[in-house]
């Protein structure tokens, strides 16, 4: 079994709940489907 959590840190990543929702979405699905079983800190600044 494993466990995947998309994480958004308020306010770096949004300052309301739709925003911060959508960035940890993103961190979600962007580790999703990869075979090492780490993790990833995702900054929005890298997306805009």
């Amino acid at each position: 079994m494993t466990v995947s959590a998309g994480v958004a840190v308020y306010p770096n990543d949004g300052t309301t709940i739709e925003k911060l929702l959508g960035a940890a979405d993103r961190a979600l699905y962007g580790m999703k489907g990869r075979s090492e079983k780490k993790f990833r800190l995702r900054h929005v600044a890298a997306c805009l």
